[in-house]
């Protein structure tokens, strides 16, 4: 299991649509130029990682940066990241609650111990703000 239970362009777009309803967001759909491509281009690097907790670590990391949608980056990463994992027959150790304070200080950690993280729920704490 792995890299063929990468999800699709489609898939990606599939779940934010569900979060937006979930979700009521107010600002819908996608921001930039090529949002299909630039979700493609981030599939296709994670394609070439090793290990389904780096994949998913890359995906929950690219996934929030890219800023594809007008609303709900990190929610849509987040999902995106444990369908992924729960399809490659990993479990998915962190909270949802974990998951949020993890998100909103994500570039204060590298995609290691993102993986890491995704794997064991251990994350270093001083690289905190609010520690």
């Amino acid at each position: 299991m792995g890299v063929e239970d990468l999800p699709t362009v489609t898939d990606i777009h599939g779940i934010h649509e569900l979060i937006e309803q979930q979700w009521d967001l107010s600002h819908r759909g996608t921001r930039g130029v090529l949002p299909d491509q630039t979700l493609q281009s981030i599939l296709d690097n994670v394609r070439d990682l090793d290990g389904e907790y780096r994949r998913a670590a890359a995906l929950l990391n690219r996934l929030a940066d890219a800023h594809v949608y007008e609303d709900g980056n990190k929610r849509t990463a987040w999902t995106v990241t444990e369908t992924y994992l729960n399809e490659a027959g990993q479990e998915v150790v962190p909270s949802d609650e974990s998951a949020e304070r993890v998100l909103l200080n994500r570039r204060r950690f590298d995609e290691a111990e993102l993986a890491t993280w995704l794997e064991t729920g251990d994350i270093p704490e001083q690289k905190f703000r609010d520690s």
